[in-house]
């Protein structure tokens, strides 16, 4: 019994030291200067952020692998939410008088003044080459996303909606925002490759501040009555609208072709029954057979037209992905239907021929 109370006793002060000892995860200053810091940003080894020790907002930044902190600007005015790629620090800069967009080059020490608009340019991203931001230049009620190449130094707007367009993101070749177009909060998204614009979520409430890594973008969203992180994966992923549409146009094949081929049997099995004492070959056979659902063939080519130019109102992703099916069905559709033509004309020559009464000498 006390040989017990002994262990229990060792086992207890050994608890004791162990956790006395153990290490947290309550993480580690990087800086504990006086004033503000805010608004921290990083890539790899190095931190940056907006700090108010001097008074108004500088631009600081910590190297992880050294241990040392660094000043990147104290210019007048307020240099606010930096962003970093590589060797490159972006942030919105108000030194003349509105805001615009300064770059910061690690390895050269230079600074350099990205937007020279007089209006205001604020809430920079970067990714690779390219820096993204917020701008008011067509109206304060109108805010869209701009964007500019350090490879090329060319500066581009990116969105043309007459609404306003805010908070961008970027990863790869895709820009992601915050947008109002449809009267409330939604995300939206551009591809650089591409240069085509598309919708991400157009749900119930608000969604807003949109962040983005490979193919995934996530956001804060409200739908469900209170603040919600949302996510939604861009290489799988489809509207409400574009599932049940491209589900409809899959059916509406598969029935025409269904109906198509039917018919041409059934033609061609009509046609048998004519010729069955005469010597006609099986290719001759399917060409009366054809001829039969010209019509057929025209309209299922109209039908899959139809579907394509109204998926194109949508602005769906579908389109995208399905319209050089569509424009293949369509061309072989009116191909048959221009053959099938040709030849019922021909042989109606052929029976006109056939009825003239023969010269006579």
């Amino acid at each position: 019994m006390k040989l017990n109370i002994k262990i229990g006793g060792a086992l207890v002060i050994a608890l004791i030291v162990s956790i006395s000892l153990m290490k947290g995860y309550d993480g580690f200053p990087i800086t504990t200067a006086s004033g503000v810091q805010d608004c921290p940003a990083i890539y790899e080894s190095i931190v940056v952020w907006d700090d108010k020790r001097h008074g108004d907002w500088d631009i600081y930044g910590y190297d992880l692998s050294s241990g040392e902190e660094f000043l990147i600007t104290t210019a007048s005015g307020n240099q606010e939410y930096p962003a970093i790629y590589g060797n490159i620090i972006v942030w919105q800069d108000d030194r003349n008088d509105e805001f615009d967009i300064y770059m910061y080059d690690l390895l050269t020490g230079e600074e350099f003044l990205i937007t020279e608009d007089t209006h205001n340019q604020w809430e920079p991203a970067i990714y690779g080459s390219i820096i993204v931001w917020t701008d008011d230049r067509n109206g304060e009620n109108d805010l869209d996303i701009y964007k500019y190449d350090l490879l090329t130094g060319e500066e581009s707007l990116i969105t043309e909606d007459t609404h306003d367009q805010w908070e961008p993101a970027i990863y790869g070749s895709i820009i992601v925002w915050t947008d109002d177009r449809n009267g409330n909060w939604d995300i939206y998204g551009y591809n650089l490759l591409t240069g085509e614009e598309f919708p991400i979520t157009s749900a119930s409430g608000n969604q807003t501040g949109p962040a983005i890594y490979g193919n995934i973008v996530v956001w804060e969203d409200d739908r469900y009555g209170s603040d919600d992180i949302c996510a939604c994966n861009l290489s799988t992923a489809r509207s409400d609208v574009s599932s049940l549409l491209s589900s409809s146009i899959l059916l509406v094949a598969f029935i025409g072709a269904l109906i198509i081929v039917a018919a041409v049997l059934l033609n061609k099995k009509k046609q048998s029954k004519k010729t069955k004492k005469e010597e006609i070959s099986y290719t001759d056979v399917m060409l009366n057979a054809m001829k039969g659902i010209k019509s057929e063939i025209l309209l299922y080519g109209i039908v899959i037209a139809v579907l394509l130019i109204t998926l194109a109102c949508f602005n769906v992703e579908v389109v995208r992905e399905l319209k050089w099916a569509f424009v293949i069905v369509l061309t072989i559709c009116l191909l048959f239907y221009f053959l099938m033509k040709r030849e019922e004309n021909v042989q109606k020559r052929r029976e006109a021929a056939d009825h003239e009464p023969m010269s006579t000498e």
